[in-house]
This record gives structure tokens, C-alpha cells and sequence, in this order.
């Protein structure tokens, strides 16, 4: 089950990765960075929704699976509802924010979500992480260690993501007059 899963995390970061590098990449190359036209704004708002909105969606639905009252009629249709809802919502907020900020926002959000998971945990289940730990509970255990490191690893693409500065491209020289006219009477002997 680990190995399944340490494969799917590292190609699920090489697709991340990559959309990322890809916008940073085209950004630098526009004529003006700081207003880029609507096609590629689009595509940097949805890969910020796909990638750090989907870990909010993600956790948005542990927390919905632990908050929603049992007997609710339709319980498990209304944990996948709240997925999609929490996740449209973030592709909306990094609509409406600037491409950087929605970035380090929903990082940010998605830290708190996942570092709480276990704190709701206590509250609302019987297997807090000491218990789990104790009784050699290592489903339990490993989950909420999971959503401690995942929880750390946003934490830490938040900080990353708040510190970059983008390269300044090199502004281009302008070619002397003289050596313009010279190339042109050059030519012509």
C-alpha cells in the first residue's frame, strides 16, 4: 500500500510540478508579466484550483465526513457535494485574488485544514493519535501522521511560495546608431 502510494504522490507532483513550472516559465516570456492576457490567466487560476484547491476539497471532505450527523438521510451523496462545493469556492477565490496571493492563501488554508484534522479527531471520534498510537493502532496512526506531514509539506509551499521573486529579465541593449550605419555601408562596398 505505501509503495502504491508513494508512486501516485510522485506522479501526482510531476503533473503539479510541471503545470507550475510551465506558468512561471510562460509568464517570464510575456511582453508584460504583470498583465498577462486572459488565456493565460485562466490556466495559472485553474491550476492553482487544481492544485492547491484540491488538497482544501480534500480535506474539506475528512472534515465534512466527521462533522455531518450520522443519520443524516443521503449522508455519503452530501460529503462528496461538499468536496466539489469547498473546491469550486477555490477556484473562484483565485479568480477574484491576485495569482501569488490565492497561491500562499490556499496553501495556507490547506495547512490549517490538514493539521486540524487530527485536533477534530479528538473531538469527535474515540481514537485520538496517542490512543491510536498506544494500542499499535497504525492505520489510525499513520493516517493522522499523514495529515501531520502533508499539513508540513503545505506549510512549507506556502513559506516557498512566499519568498520566490522572479528573475528580472535582462532588458536589451539597444544597438548603437554608428554601428547600425556602419553594418549598412559595410554592406554596400
Amino acid at each position: 500500500r505505501w509503495l502504491y502510494f508513494l508512486v501516485s504522490l510522485a506522479g501526482t507532483a510531476m503533473v503539479g510540478t510541471g503545470l507550475v513550472m510551465w506558468t512561471v516559465k510562460r509568464r517570464a516570456k510575456l511582453p508584460d508579466p504583470d498583465k498577462p492576457y486572459f488565456g493565460f490567466r485562466l490556466v495559472e487560476r485553474l491550476n492553482i484550483a487544481s492544485i492547491a484547491g484540491l488538497s482544501i476539497a480534500m480535506a474539506a471532505f475528512l472534515w465534512g465526513n466527521r462533522l455531518l450527523p450520522v443519520p443524516m438521510a443521503a449522508r455519503g451523496e452530501w460529503e462528496v457535494h461538499w468536496f466539489f462545493i469547498v473546491w469550486a469556492a477555490t477556484l473562484l477565490h483565485a479568480v477574484l485574488r491576485p495569482a501569488k496571493r490565492a497561491w500562499i492563501e490556499q496553501l495556507w488554508a490547506a495547512t490549517a485544514l490538514l493539521a486540524l484534522l487530527p485536533v477534530l479527531n479528538l473531538f469527535t471520534t474515540d481514537r485520538p493519535l496517542w490512543n491510536s498510537l498506544a494500542q499499535g493502532d497504525w492505520a489510525f496512526a499513520g493516517i493522522e501522521l499523514g495529515l501531520l506531514a502533508l499539513a508540513a509539506l503545505h506549510a512549507a509551499l506556502a513559506i516557498r511560495t512566499a519568498r520566490y521573486q522572479p528573475k528580472a529579465r535582462p532588458a536589451r541593449r539597444a544597438v548603437p546608431a554608428r554601428a547600425v550605419a556602419g553594418d549598412a555601408v559595410g554592406e554596400g562596398a
